[in-house]
């Protein structure tokens, strides 16, 4: 079951932030379900001063840790991206697949995964041949 904490939506830009910043902690956290399905995460959340992401199904949730997340824990009642989207765009533009910001950030990414696996990155390897056509960035308005 889901911990009811952790299954309510953010609210503020506060929730938003705190979240971006636990989602960075993957890289010490091999036995998460984050770092497991690292892969699995498509629309992507950027904070260009800090120059750091989140995905949208991981940061939409208000206090949310890398090792309380499961959106498969119970099915019924599922984490995914389409209620957290329609919460985080109020924050968040979103960037064309043509621009040149979507290429650097989607190049950030995947240097991000390489450091995480020290080689190949699965990010990419694992949406081929599709690549960044899979992809939706999306980057902070303020």
């Amino acid at each position: 079951m889901l911990d009811e904490k952790t299954d309510i939506l953010i609210d503020s830009w506060k929730d938003i932030v705190k979240n971006i910043l636990e989602f960075q902690k993957i890289i010490e956290s091999k036995d998460s379900h984050c770092f497991k399905h690292f892969a699995d995460f498509k629309h992507w959340y950027y904070l260009p001063n800090e120059g750091i992401f989140g995905p949208s199904k991981f940061i939409g949730y208000k206090g949310i840790t890398i090792h309380h997340y499961n959106p498969n824990e119970n099915k019924q009642e599922a984490r995914h991206g389409q209620k957290t989207e329609m919460k985080l765009k109020k924050y968040f533009l979103k960037l064309d697949k043509k621009s040149s910001l979507f290429e650097r950030y989607y190049d950030e990414l995947e240097q991000f995964a390489k450091s995480i696996w020290k080689k190949r990155d699965r990010i990419l390897s694992q949406n081929k041949p599709s690549g960044k056509k899979r992809f939706r960035w999306y980057s902070h308005t303020k």
